[in-house]
């Protein structure tokens, strides 16, 4: 009997030395690198934290300050772009884009910048809308083509809204050239204040 309980005593120190070995192991390359892990989130989260506590600090006057530093850049951008007033449409019509007709070279070259028309495509903007000016003149297609790139390169935005060309039946080659163009006005400050 003392055989049999030392053998059961051997082979019960056997089995816990064997579950201590594999609760080492399990500790050692499991529960150790979770721990490490937890760590490491654990300082991500209060880095976080602070982040969010530091932008809660900002005062309302600050924010407020921000937004409209951001409304001022984004108004001097808008103003590259438009025209100020319609007052304006006369000088860009009158001077700047018959200049430009001028510099090409374009044959009977007139301009509307009164067509009293205000382009469809605008009139859900709460900043600008746009105003058409009719534009005729008779050119060959290299001609036509500087005027286009002029246009294009302009520092106010000019839009083609559309053009038709009607074939030339003398032998100059200069063809009959009608265009609507539509610029970008600024809308009057207490227009812009009733739409929301």
């Amino acid at each position: 009997m003392i055989l049999i309980s030392r053998k059961n005593l051997i082979l019960a120190g056997l089995v816990w030395g064997i579950s201590l070995a594999v609760f080492l192991l399990v500790y050692v390359f499991v529960l150790k690198t979770q721990k490490a892990e937890l760590m490491r989130i654990d300082a991500k989260l209060k880095e976080k934290e602070k982040e969010a506590n530091d932008y809660q600090g900002m005062t309302a006057e600050s924010k407020l300050q921000n937004l409209r530093n951001q409304i001022e850049e984004l108004n001097a951008q808008l103003g590259e772009f438009v025209i100020k007033s319609k007052d304006e449409i006369q000088t860009l019509a009158s001077l700047e884009i018959y200049n430009m007709s001028k510099e090409i070279g374009l044959d009977a070259f007139h301009i509307d910048p009164w067509s009293g028309v205000e382009v469809a495509a605008f009139s859900e903007c709460k900043q600008v809308f746009g105003q058409t000016m009719i534009v005729g003149f008779n050119a060959g297609f290299p001609e036509f083509a500087k005027f286009i790139n002029m246009l294009e390169r302009y520092k106010t935005v000019i839009f083609i809204d559309s053009f038709s060309i009607t074939r030339s039946t003398d032998e100059s080659g200069k063809h009959k050239v009608d265009m609507n163009l539509a610029v970008l006005v600024e809308k009057p400050a207490s227009t812009k204040g009733n739409k929301s």
